[in-house]
């Protein structure tokens, strides 16, 4: 019975949808970084947009433009919340914040709701590197993302969409960002391994990764629930690039320091997991990011042309909002390290 209940709303779904009507999307996270984003492209093409979120009060509508409806939930685990959240939308996007429960236990509890409603279409949280090249265990900080992917694929019916858009442009110049930007010093400084400092890094732009993301959300393969991997990016520059930029733009020369070949990251990313483990994987984070891009892991060879993805943001370009919004940009890197 439960059964024949959930396939009879995602038939009503699918049938809503082929009849053209506005979709309401629901958008989970809504009042963070990218979701406020999402709300703002969502609504300016039309869409219906429903919020769900902790604090009603953090939710900015000349930011986000008019929404539907905004639904307060207590906790992750807010069961009750969930359920009028998904109830009646077309679409979910999550857009939760990066920490560890919120990636896995937070998603699923979300993606199980939306499937009880009976929606066809769920935009995963991901918007990162691919995750094709490498293995549960090998970076700790995808293991909850590889964990949902799969625990979806072996017991759905519904193909979530992923976005592989390689790393969001706030973290670039950030404690988290390719080499570890420190500014510690009088100058800034970038470590690499190796040949790492030639290795092309993939990034994008928060306004733009909005855009692709309600770009998929509108096309007629996710409209019609097939799901799938979409891949996009602003820009892919190396560290010689990053730093580059940002003293052409600044004036401030930016320090890049050979901390030795391959094998010593290797070496130094094999210990730290050895000695700090799984539950400290965030200390040592930087340098097993440095690894997997020295070796290639994350490397995008494919990508997807969405109408809004012909123009992008370039590095130029981001540095210099950058600095017009330095002490925005501060308060977000506090924040990510604060959730760590």
């Amino acid at each position: 019975m439960i059964y024949h209940s959930v396939t009879s709303k995602i038939y009503n779904n699918i049938a809503r949808l082929s009849n053209n009507t506005t979709i309401l999307v629901l958008i989970a996270g809504i009042t963070g970084n990218l979701g406020t984003r999402l709300a703002k492209v969502a609504t300016s093409r039309g869409l219906q947009v429903r919020g769900l979120g902790r604090d009603r009060t953090k939710l900015d509508e000349k930011k986000t433009g008019i929404i539907e409806s905004f639904i307060t939930s207590q906790t992750y685990y807010d069961i009750p919340a969930l359920e009028t959240a998904v109830e009646g939308v077309d679409a979910v996007i999550c857009a939760y914040s990066p920490t560890a429960i919120l990636d896995l236990e937070g998603h699923l509890l979300l993606f199980r709701a939306a499937e009880r409603a009976g929606v066809t279409i769920f935009l995963a949280s991901s918007w990162g590197h691919p995750l094709d090249k490498i293995s549960f265990g090998e970076y700790k900080h995808y293991n909850t993302h590889i964990a949902f992917k799969q625990q979806v694929a072996m017991t759905s019916s519904i193909k979530p969409v992923f976005m592989n858009v390689g790393i969001f442009a706030d973290l670039l110049y950030g404690p988290f960002g390719p080499g570890g930007w420190d500014t510690t010093g009088a100058n800034p400084t970038i470590e690499y391994w190796g040949q790492g400092n030639k290795r092309k890094i993939h990034w994008s732009e928060l306004n733009d990764v909005a855009e692709w993301t309600i770009d998929v959300l509108q096309s007629k393969d996710i409209q019609a629930g097939k799901g799938g991997t979409y891949q996009m990016q602003s820009g892919a520059s190396t560290l010689e690039e990053f730093a580059a930029t940002w003293t052409k733009v600044t004036g401030e020369e930016v320090n890049l320091v050979n901390r030795g070949s391959l094998e010593d990251l290797e070496s130094l990313v094999y210990t730290a997991r050895k000695e700090k483990g799984t539950g400290r994987y965030i200390e040592y984070l930087v340098n097993a990011t440095s690894l997997l891009h020295t070796r290639g892991a994350f490397i995008i060879t494919e990508f997807d042309l969405m109408e809004s993805s012909k123009t992008r943001t370039t590095l130029e370009e981001y540095v210099t909002a950058l600095l017009t919004n330095r002490n925005t940009i501060k308060e977000y890197i506090k924040k990510l390290e604060s959730v760590h």
